[in-house]
Order: C-alpha cells, then sequence, then structure tokens
C-alpha cells in the first residue's frame, strides 16, 4: 500500500478514535503532509478533498503546535 493512503488511513483512525495504539505511542508528524499530497496526487470528490484538509490542519494544530504544511493553504485556497 502507498505511504500516502497509509498515512491517510492512519489520520483517520487517530483522529476518529483520539487515541494512539500501543504499537504507536509517538504520532507521525508527517501524516499533515501526506494528507496535503493525497488532496494534489489523487482523484477524490471536493468532500473527501476538504476532510483530508482539515483532518490535515487538526493534525497539525494537536501534533505539530500549529506548524501547518506548506501547501496546505494553497490547496484550501484553491478547493474553495
Amino acid at each position: 500500500m502507498d505511504d500516502k493512503i497509509i498515512g491517510l488511513l492512519s489520520a483517520f483512525h487517530l483522529m476518529r478514535e483520539n487515541v494512539a495504539t500501543s504499537d504507536m505511542t509517538t504520532p507521525n508528524p508527517e501524516v499533515a503532509e501526506h494528507l496535503v499530497e493525497v488532496v494534489h496526487d489523487t482523484a477524490m470528490n471536493r468532500a473527501r478533498c476538504a476532510e483530508a484538509l482539515l483532518i490535515a490542519a487538526l493534525w497539525s494544530k494537536k501534533h505539530r503546535k500549529f506548524q501547518m504544511p506548506h501547501e496546505l493553504n494553497n490547496k484550501v485556497r484553491l478547493l474553495v
């Protein structure tokens, strides 16, 4: 499975459950970047793109101390 898709699935799981699994005690800081890349590289509808970008922002807020991925703002502006 592609690393970007794994990052997307991990972010959905962790944000939904709001817990870290026992084998992943520290969240992967690159999840937000993977989500932004998935929006760019994958054919998804607008709702899924918006969800992925929202999760990237929430992930960054919680796990990266508000350090947002470089391309996040551009992707959000293009989506709007």
